[in-house]
């Protein structure tokens, strides 16, 4: 996982525009650039600790409509 630091606070992946442009779910860390471009459960799916990662997976693996709607 990322820490939070100067590069991470300013930067955004070209990765997450791919992913995003493909219809793939993104899963981000909540905080500089990623929380001012997403919108938790409507563009991406966000976390603060790393620990809320599985239950994202799971609730997408359960929720198949919540990949639907983001794609």
């Amino acid at each position: 996982p990322w820490e939070k630091d100067i590069m991470t606070e300013t930067m955004l992946p070209t990765k997450l525009f791919e992913f995003m442009s493909l219809g793939i779910p993104v899963i981000a860390p909540n905080f500089g650039e990623f929380s001012r471009m997403l919108v938790d459960k409507q563009t991406a799916f966000l976390f603060s600790s790393v620990e809320r990662i599985p239950r994202i997976l799971e609730g997408l693996y359960l929720e198949s409509s919540v990949l639907n709607k983001m794609s």
